[in-house]
């Protein structure tokens, strides 16, 4: 009854906003078709301004056309600002759309525009889930506005800067831009908001990643210092609680467990719900590690178990992940419980592994913008050299004909003795000029080569970041929106509804972990990267440690798996290749046959060859889409019987391997009956 009650009246006050400011945006929209030049965009951008706070979307999408319909014809400027809105309030997903308004912007040399365009820019491709571009355009506006002197645009763009390098793990460069914006606070004195101290606290994390206790030490102590007598709530507690947590931490590596047993005692005082989620996870880490440290084992575990939540696979994305299973095993190993420390080592070595792969991932995107940015310019510096040489093979030309011209005058005054020589001086020089001809088509030529090789390098490169923005941003978004919804409503929910919105989230973060995966195989492999490592291998044991990894997916839809193999099979090949295209076609198999069904592994051998063949009778492929599935610009995604979202890199990946492996992969089916992949390799041993 009340989350009934509590509905209506949020519905209500959502009705009174949206005609609370409908009716001076609907004076504006009057007001600017009377309007021209500067005033006509400053009052489109009033317009967009109140779009923003706007409730009701299909009021968001009426105004929108409206201002588009009436700009196109009157002022670029204004119409510019109608592109950006289109695409931010979904009316268009076209993002060539942002660069157009850019470029007008640009073309009427209108800064603080560009700006302006750059920080919505930013926003929106980040939440697309486009990271290349983002970066790109952040590090543009970061140039732009330290060129005019636009400073809060300047600090905003260090600030995401700072925070992406942050949580990709690049700490030094990190470090720079949180100390170039902390400066900006401290000389402004300008300590009433939370941000100044989390630039402090991430300063210290950041010594604290680099082991440099003294240093963490020293920030933190500021950041309390400050805190404490100038900061108000509703940050005061929370900030004031982390940071002596932080300072917990140094305390207990550095042996001093009184003073930390101390600081843990006035974070406890805090008054209940002055302190945020997040900081008290953070509390009952450091407790569990300094009762650990202590020999305190059955309190550090209470502490632990706080940390440890009711379903292990949500676990992944937890803050703490992989500390706690490290610190259960480490508890169990002291308490001589190898059996339990022996489990929880393999859990926290798989998730390090794991996290350690995302970071990769994304430390390779930063970088890799980094890298596009510098070389726009670099691009410019070619065809400058292409001018250059264009110019010398002009002046060479030139250079060739007045000596000839030189010869025959010369020639001329000499007179007719002087005949052969003319003539020979004249076959030289054209000689040369024919060789000056060559070498310049020769250069010409490597650089039409190289430029050539840089567009397919950019055109793979848009390949990866676009099979990154269109897969991975939609299982990512639905588990934090699961995640959000189940934090916001969780006493409201009952236990099967909380159960349906776990039971979504792990297939979401399932999807996401496996497009991970793929895409880190797949990236690696279009680098050159990855070579077989041909080892002497047992077919039989990869194949059962293969099926084990999968074996939870496939009883979940209570399917049967028959693995026939009338023999021990050894092989001379690469293992993980081999076990990474066998996992692929197997979680296929699994996805696309429904409940109940059958799915069979089948190895054959001969002389000189092993075939391996998957089959299953799920729902099939449809004929015209099979001479698509190994064809990246032709990439394929369907949903499972239960309704799994596939990453699209699969098979691609499976070919490239079983290609590098010496081997080929074919596959038969038909729809509504099920498909065979068949796989055939090299010499048996």
């Amino acid at each position: 009854m009340t989350r009934f009650l509590f509905i209506i009246v949020s519905l209500l006050v959502i009705v009174h906003t949206a005609q609370f400011q409908e009716l001076p945006l609907e004076d504006e929209i009057k007001r600017i078709d009377t309007l021209d030049g500067s005033e006509l965009l400053h009052e489109v951008l009033l317009i967009y301004d109140s779009l923003t706070r706007l409730v009701d979307y299909d009021t968001k999408v009426e105004i929108t056309n409206r201002v588009f319909e009436i700009t196109k014809d009157r002022d670029e400027q204004a119409h510019a600002v109608s592109l950006i809105s289109t695409v931010r309030f979904a009316i268009s997903d076209d993002f060539s759309l942002f660069e157009d308004a850019y470029n007008i912007a640009a073309k009427n040399d209108n800064k603080d525009l560009m700006i302006y365009f750059d920080e919505w820019l930013v926003k929106c491709y980040l939440e697309k889930g486009v990271y290349d571009k983002a970066m790109l355009i952040l590090l543009r506006m970061r140039d732009l506005s330290k060129e005019i002197g636009k400073d809060e645009s300047y600090r905003h763009a260090l600030n995401v800067l700072g925070d992406i390098y942050y949580n990709a793990k690049l700490m030094e460069q990190a470090r720079v831009l949180y100390e170039e914006i902390l400066q900006y606070y401290i000389e402004q004195n300008d300590w009433n908001y939370w941000r100044p101290y989390m630039l402090i606290n991430n300063l210290g994390q950041i010594a604290l990643f680099n082991k440099d206790t003294i240093e963490a030490y020293n920030w933190y102590s500021r950041s309390l210092e400050i805190a404490d007598s100038v900061l108000v709530q509703p940050y005061r507690n929370n900030t004031l609680a982390y940071t002596k947590l932080k300072l917990v931490e140094i305390f207990r590596l550095k042996g001093e467990y009184k003073k930390a047993f101390s600081l843990i005692k006035e974070v406890e005082e805090y008054p209940s719900g002055s302190v945020f989620e997040d900081v008290m996870q953070e509390y009952y880490y450091q407790k569990a590690m300094l009762y650990f440290s202590v020999k305190q084992l059955g309190r550090s575990l209470e502490m632990t178990m706080k940390l440890y939540p009711s379903d292990h696979i949500t676990f992944a994305e937890y803050r703490f992940v992989p500390e706690v299973y490290r610190l259960l095993a480490e508890i169990y190993h002291v308490e001589k419980q190898y059996v339990k420390a022996f489990k929880y080592l393999q859990i926290y070595t798989q998730l390090s592994d794991s996290i350690e792969k995302q970071g990769n991932i994304a430390r390779s995107i930063i970088l890799l913008a980094n890298s596009n940015y510098e070389t726009i310019e670099d691009e410019n510096k070619m065809e400058n050299q292409r001018l250059e040489l264009e110019q010398q093979k002009i002046n060479i030309i030139n250079e060739a004909e007045r000596k000839k011209q030189n010869v025959i005058l010369y020639s001329l005054i000499v007179g007719a003795i002087l005949l052969i020589i003319i003539i020979l001086i004249i076959l030289r020089s054209n000689l040369q000029r024919r060789k000056v001809n060559r070498s310049l088509n020769l250069q010409k030529q490597k650089i039409q080569e190289y430029v050539k090789e840089l567009r397919i390098a950019n055109d793979t490169k848009d390949k990866f970041f676009s099979i990154i923005a269109h897969d991975l941003k939609g299982p990512v978004g639905t588990l934090r929106n699961l995640i959000q919804l189940l934090m916001d409503n969780y006493k409201e929910f009952d236990e099967v509804e909380r159960l349906e919105i776990l039971t979504s989230a792990v297939k979401s973060s399932s999807n996401s972990y496996n497009l991970l995966m793929n895409l880190l195989d797949w990236s690696r492999s279009q680098q050159g990267k990855v070579e077989p490592n041909p080892l002497n291998f047992n077919v039989n044991k990869s194949i059962e440690n293969v099926y084990m990894l999968v074996m939870d997916s496939s009883k979940q839809k209570n399917q049967e798996v028959d693995i026939q193999i009338k023999e021990d099979i050894n092989i001379v090949n690469d293992k993980l290749m081999f076990e990474t295209v066998l996992r692929n076609l197997l979680t296929n198999a699994i996805k696309f046959t429904p409940v109940g069904g059958h799915i069979g592994i089948v190895v054959d051998r001969t002389e000189d060859r092993t075939t391996i063949h998957v089959k299953d009778n799920g729902i099939g492929i449809p004929g015209d889409m099979i001479p698509k599935l190994f064809d990246i610009s032709s990439k394929i995604q369907r949903k499972g019987t239960d309704y799994e979202m596939g990453t699209g890199l699969g098979l691609l990946l499976c070919k490239e391997f079983i290609e590098k492996m010496g081997g080929t992969i074919a596959v038969s089916s038909k729809e509504g009956i099920g498909s065979e992949f068949i796989i055939n390799l090299g010499v048996v041993v």
